[in-house]
């Protein structure tokens, strides 16, 4: 409220004699005081907490959060290499650590002060974290995250996997924020266990790809976050697998609770040993059920 206020004071001064330019000034520098605390990661590590960890544990994070950005700026490119000038665009700024728990910020978004946004903005590197943990498990029994890992997009494939491989054998993490503009905290973890099932998720052999025709209601209690639910009307099967961009997310969203036809995209990994994976699923389309209407 305070900042609404000083906002609107700061819309009725000019920018032209050296008082309005001090009045100005004063103003924004009130304004700063009000704004709100700077969003944080918190990485919480359960287990041994050395010095290799912890610095490995950094790295990956930063690379993750580079691997991110890059599918965020760059859509349709499948490349997981990760240059200077990326990391330079998407920071990853480690301020603290305590026992166990370390603390990153996110640099802070140039705003125009001409123009006062009023509403706070996120950093590539925010929004990077927050994809990151909406595809990591929500706690140590979420299968269906990890399930879904191998048809999400190389650079999420790739940073979850070096996220695993900084843990060593014993390790577990639990990552969580409260992004910029919302009050709900997010929260995400990748146990030792899940940690060591990446690499087999992703070592397939042999990818076996087909598409699917599923007619069924879009299950609201279940969708959330990048996975949705689908449960098929005649045999009662259920679907769940990855979202992969928003517009899906938004159409996904509006269908919950309605019948619709979707197109899903079905992978099971062939293994050396003869052995299937469990099929995951990606979505493709959805549509209401012209059927039903």
């Amino acid at each position: 409220m305070i900042r609404d206020e000083i906002d609107a004071l700061l819309s009725t001064i000019g920018n032209e004699t050296r008082v309005d330019k001090y009045r100005r000034n004063s103003l924004l520098t009130l304004r700063e005081r009000f704004s709100p605390p700077a969003t944080q990661l918190r990485v919480d590590i359960d287990g041994p907490v050395t010095a290799t960890v912890v610095a490995n544990l950094t790295a990956a994070l930063q690379r993750a959060t580079a691997l991110a950005a890059k599918a965020l700026l760059d859509p349709k490119n499948a490349a997981i290499t990760v240059q200077a000038g990326l990391v330079d665009r998407a920071p990853l700024l480690p301020v603290a650590q305590s026992h166990g728990t370390l603390y990153f910020e996110f640099p802070e978004t140039d705003i125009d002060r001409d123009a006062m946004e009023r509403s706070p903005m996120a950093h590539l590197s925010e929004n990077a974290v927050l994809e990151l943990l909406g595809i990591l498990p929500e706690d140590a029994g979420d299968d269906q995250a990890l399930r879904a890992l191998p048809l999400r997009r190389p650079q999420y494939r790739s940073a979850v996997k070096a996220l695993a491989a900084s843990l060593g054998p014993e390790a577990s993490i639990s990552l969580s924020m409260t992004p910029t503009g919302s009050t709900e905290r997010e929260h995400s973890v990748l146990t030792a266990k899940q940690a060591r099932e990446v690499p087999e998720l992703l070592s397939g052999v042999q990818d076996k790809r087909d598409t699917l025709t599923v007619f069924g209601i879009m299950d609201g209690l279940r969708t959330r976050r990048r996975l949705f639910y689908i449960e098929e009307r005649d045999s009662g099967h259920e679907y769940f697998g990855a979202i992969e961009d928003d517009a899906q997310l938004a159409s996904v969203m509006e269908f919950v609770g309605q019948p619709v036809v979707a197109r899903i995209e079905r992978l099971v990994t062939l293994r050396a040993d003869g052995t299937k994976s469990h099929p995951s699923y990606s979505l493709i389309s959805v549509a209401p059920d012209q059927r039903l209407l």
